[in-house]
C-alpha cells in the first residue's frame, strides 16, 4: 500500500519497473544504479575465463543454468570462476556436483572484487529474477564483456545480443562459445567498448538524475 500511495516509485531497471506496475503503481521512474570506476583495468588473460560473483545458493540467481551450460561446453583449457561468500559452502558444492562439469573454480569470499574482474575474460549474470545486478556494471567498468539474462534488470545495459532467457542453457552455451572464439570482441573498433558504456553510469551522472527527479516532484 505504501508503494501505491507514493508520489513516485524509483526503480533501477525496466524489469523492476514492470514488477512495480504489475502491483498497481502508476508513477514509476527508472534510475539505474551507479558505479565508481576502478583504479586499474588489466588486459584479458590468455586463458578463457568466465566468471560470476554474488550469492550462489539462492535459486533466483540462476547458477544451475550457468553450470549446465558450462558442463555442455566441457572445455579443457578454460575455467568458470564462481565467487561469493557461499560459493565454497557444502550446499553449493553439491549443486556443482549435480549440475556442473568441466573446469570450475570456487573462489569463496572475494575481498577485492577488482582483482576478480581483472582475472576474467567474460562475466555472466544468469539471474532468474533480479532488480538490477550491480556486478554487471562492475564487470563493464573493468572492460569485460558481459552476457546477462533478461531476468536481471541490468540487461538494459548490455544490448540485445548479450541477453538470453535465464533457463535457455543452449543459447547461453552458444554465446559463450562464440565469445571464446572471438576473443571476447576486444579488437579494433570494439576496444574499450564496455568500459565506455560503464562511464555513462558513474555516480556523478546518476546523482544528477536523482536531483532532477526531486526538483520535478517539488514543482
Amino acid at each position: 500500500q505504501g508503494y501505491l500511495d507514493a508520489d513516485l516509485v524509483i526503480c533501477p531497471s525496466t524489469h523492476s519497473k514492470n514488477v512495480m506496475e504489475s502491483y498497481g503503481c502508476k508513477n514509476v521512474k527508472v534510475i539505474p544504479h551507479g558505479i565508481n570506476l576502478p583504479e586499474k583495468v588489466e588486459a584479458l588473460p590468455k586463458q578463457f575465463r568466465v566468471g560470476y560473483l554474488g550469492n550462489c545458493c539462492a535459486p533466483d540467481k540462476g547458477l544451475i543454468y550457468l553450470l549446465q551450460a558450462w558442463k555442455k561446453l566441457n572445455y579443457k583449457d578454460s575455467v568458470l570462476m564462481i565467487g561469493g561468500h557461499d560459493s565454497t559452502s557444502e550446499f553449493f558444492y553439491k549443486l556443482v556436483q549435480k549440475y556442473g562439469g568441466g573446469n570450475i573454480q570456487l573462489c569463496g569470499w572475494v575481498p577485492n572484487v577488482s582483482d576478480f574482474y581483472n582475472n576474467l575474460s567474460l562475466y555472466v549474470q544468469p539471474s532468474v529474477t533480479e532488480g538490477f545486478g550491480l556486478e554487471v556494471l562492475e564487470a563493464m567498468a573493468h572492460d569485460r564483456t558481459v552476457i546477462c539474462s533478461t531476468g536481471a534488470g541490468a540487461h538494459d545495459l548490455v544490448g540485445s545480443w548479450h541477453n538470453y532467457k535465464y533457463d535457455d542453457v543452449d543459447t547461453l552455451a552458444d554465446k559463450l562459445s562464440e565469445m571464446r572464439a572471438k576473443g571476447c570482441c576486444r579488437m579494433g573498433k570494439n576496444y574499450h567498448e564496455w568500459q565506455d558504456r560503464a562511464k555513462n553510469y558513474t555516480w556523478d551522472k546518476i546523482k544528477l538524475q536523482y536531483i532532477e527527479t526531486w526538483k520535478e516532484l517539488l514543482k
